[in-house]
């Protein structure tokens, strides 16, 4: 592994913007406030908690079901994947993120409006250069069927594979180079998805609190899309399993230059493949 510093400049935000929206797990509302920062990191700062500050690292991961959660101390936030996604294409190195609860908002299931928000602020230099991480050995965690990887390569390349029995997944395949451009148009639009038969379990468990139609896609159990609206690739699917790579691997704190593939992966595992990698 390589650690270097890139002949590029560190962005971040010219203007503060905001956004309000339902956590998709706690179905509690949040405020997200964004603004400009030199500290050369993606801090988080709970408001509601005397400006608890959390940096956007695998070192503050904690375990949790079906979103990315970080927590330092007794604040945590969580549901940050599709946040941090839209950070790592638009190559937004350093910011400040307030928020007035635990979950950032679902908006609508993808990366999106975090991308619209992002982009109506700008973006400028600051003088720090770049940190990159070049990838210059295969690295692998996971087991035989769910895994994820590592390997060589000059340019940021995202692959992944899912297979499900619902009949409009089944196996899906999908691969990106990460450009501000690719992203936009072939991996934010991607929303998140569940299983009809699912449902009751999850809200069992104290999940999906703030689940609907608008923000996520439901596969009913006869075959069908329970949305009202269709999908917006045939394989958005494995396409918001890339977006979810992306954010999950933004927080090595590093624009890591590499090929990245998941095999049925999950954000643990990810998360423990950023462990390996600046733990080796």
């Amino acid at each position: 592994m390589d650690l270097q510093l890139a002949k590029t400049f560190q962005t971040t935000i010219e203007q503060e913007n905001k956004i309000q929206g339902v956590g998709l797990h706690s179905g509690k509302c949040c405020t997200v406030r964004v603004l400009p920062s030199d500290s050369g990191k993606i801090v988080f700062c709970r408001t509601d908690l005397g400006r608890k500050k959390i940096i956007a690292s695998w070192k503050y991961h904690k375990k949790s079901r079906l979103n990315t959660c970080l927590k330092k101390d007794e604040a945590e936030v969580k549901t940050i994947e599709h946040f941090m996604s839209a950070l790592n294409a638009l190559k937004i190195d350093s910011l400040l993120v307030e928020i007035n609860t635990a979950e950032l908002p679902i908006l609508d299931g993808s990366a999106w409006k975090w991308i619209e928000l992002l982009k109506n602020c700008k973006t400028k230099n600051l003088k720090k250069t770049r940190k990159i991480f070049t990838i210059t050995s295969p690295i692998q965690v996971g087991d035989s069927e769910n895994y994820a990887s590592f390997s060589p390569s000059k340019e940021q390349n995202f692959r992944f594979f899912i297979e499900f029995q619902h009949p409009l997944i089944k196996k899906q395949s999908f691969s990106v180079s990460l450009t501000e451009d690719t992203y936009e148009k072939e991996i934010a639009p991607s929303r998140t998805f569940g299983f009809e038969e699912n449902i009751v379990a999850l809200k069992s468990a104290g999940l999906i609190k703030g689940a609907n139609y608008q923000n996520a896609i439901v596969l009913g159990k006869n075959g069908t899309i329970l949305n009202e609206k269709n999908l917006r690739f045939t394989d958005e699917f494995v396409r918001h399993k890339i977006l979810d790579a992306i954010g999950d691997i933004y927080l090595g704190e590093f624009h890591i230059i590499g090929n990245y593939y998941g095999h049925k992966s999950s954000h643990e595992i990810n998360l423990k493949l950023l462990q390996k990698i600046f733990t080796l």
